[in-house]
């Protein structure tokens, strides 16, 4: 902020001067290092978890590279705050290093504002067209698109490499090292195009797709919900398709949730850039007050886009749910209790025999084993080794059947185990 008022700014003590200080150590030195450490550990325990294998989709995809960057932005912000210790200050090595900081904070913010656009159009799809949106919004593309998205905004903000450069400087016979603007920073063409393009491509058009986004995301997830409470009180069969649609309507809550922040947290500097852009092009200067203040709001916003860097991990955090290891098996026997000897095919073939249960006489073995084998997830077809080759005899004075009643109208399959339109289980009633 303090780059776009150098020019403007006089030595003439001022009543602010205070204010301003004060302003700097609370932010720089007290309120950076503890908002770097808390967004540093959140950010990096997410980007262990959505990385999991268990984890991989195409929204996650974008979370974990918006959070790389993310803690990519809070240690280059860290770093830059160190030049208001002296100690820091005067060394040669922060000097040269200090520039280079600059632009490649300025990079990590312009990816995380891409991304966040990114991944809020990705979540449109899958909900306003989920059927599209199965096919488009993959990991693979997912990935694809993070690429394009890096590459367009290093490309984008790569010209800020060469605003500044070191100099030293003769001061009292003594050398000090000092950065200053180039020659290149200070054309027009620089000034007003150059500027004016990175302020409308990663500021205000950000902010009207964000808000245009959002608005129609919160209005569908609306629409949904109220859509599925109407369908879980008519229907309570239908609880797999009512859990699927809850999780995306919490993923898609979340999504509107990390997009709010930002725009509340970008929305102040936003401002300011705004007034800024004003005073360049109307060639209005400030007073050494009036700059003092510009200078405290720019440390103020500054911090509360380290805010938006830091917090979106709790964001993330009410949409991770790691799978349970086993969740589509069976469940296993209670702690304590003998879980149940599973029949052999030989043992279920003796037990079938023994209740009864077939209808003609002349139903053979291979006919069992098959139906068996479809069970068992064995394949049809193939001998089983304890097989017996001879007809299997079925006690029909058990009386389990009506007289008359044909074999097929009880459900009978073919050997390939499907359902007959009786709804029965293969040769079982």
């Amino acid at each position: 902020m303090s780059n776009a008022t150098s020019n403007d700014l006089f030595d003439t003590p001022c009543d602010n001067d205070y204010s301003l200080e004060m302003t700097r150590f609370i932010v720089q030195k007290i309120l950076v290092p503890f908002i770097t450490s808390i967004g540093f550990v959140g950010n990096l325990l997410c980007i262990i978890v959505l990385t999991h294998k268990s984890m991989v989709s195409s929204t996650n995809c974008y979370l974990t590279a918006l959070a790389i960057f993310d803690i990519s932005y809070l240690i280059l912000s860290f770093t830059l705050s160190l030049k208001h210790y002296a100690v820091v200050k005067s060394l040669e090595a922060y000097t040269y290093w200090y520039p280079y900081a600059r632009t490649f904070t300025d990079i990590c913010s312009n990816v995380s504002v891409c991304l966040t656009v990114t991944f809020s159009l990705e979540r449109l799809i899958a909900v306003c067209y989920p059927m599209k949106g199965r096919v488009i919004c993959t990991p693979q593309r997912a990935r694809f698109i993070t690429l394009l998205v890096v590459t367009f905004a290093v490309i984008s903000t790569f010209p800020e490499f060469f605003e500044m450069k070191t100099v030293r400087i003769k001061n009292n016979n003594t050398v000090v090292l000092k950065n200053t603007e180039t020659d290149f920073a200070k054309t027009d063409a620089y000034k007003i195009f150059y500027y004016h393009y990175l302020v409308l491509t990663f500021t205000f058009l950000p902010f009207i797709l964000l808000s245009t986004f959002n608005g129609i995301l919160v209005r569908t997830v609306y629409s949904a919900m109220r859509i599925r409470k109407r369908m879980t009180n008519s229907y309570s069969s239908n609880k797999q398709n009512a859990r699927r649609q809850a999780e995306q309507n919490r993923i898609t809550i979340m999504l509107i949730g990390v997009v709010i922040v930002f725009l509340l947290c970008q929305s102040p500097n936003a401002a300011l850039i705004l007034y800024l852009t004003y005073l360049d092009s109307n060639d209005m200067l400030l007073t050494a007050c009036e700059a003092n203040n510009v200078k405290i709001a720019g440390n103020v916003v500054n911090m509360m886009v380290l805010i938006n860097a830091s917090i979106n991990f709790i964001l993330y955090s009410a949409m991770i749910e790691m799978p349970e290891k086993g969740k589509n098996k069976r469940k296993k026997s209670s702690e304590g209790e003998t879980p149940r000897p599973k029949k052999t095919n030989k043992e279920q073939i003796q037990a079938i025999n023994s209740r009864g249960l077939y209808r003609k006489n002349t139903i053979d073995s291979d006919s069992i084993i098959a139906a068996i084998s479809n069970k068992s997830g064995m394949q049809p077809g193939i001998p089983y080794p304890t097989a017996m080759s001879t007809p299997m005899t079925n006690p029909a004075m058990h009386g389990l059947y009506p007289s008359g009643v044909k074999h097929s109208q009880m459900g009978a399959t073919s050997k390939t185990g499907t359902r007959s339109k009786a709804g029965k289980s293969p040769m079982l009633i």
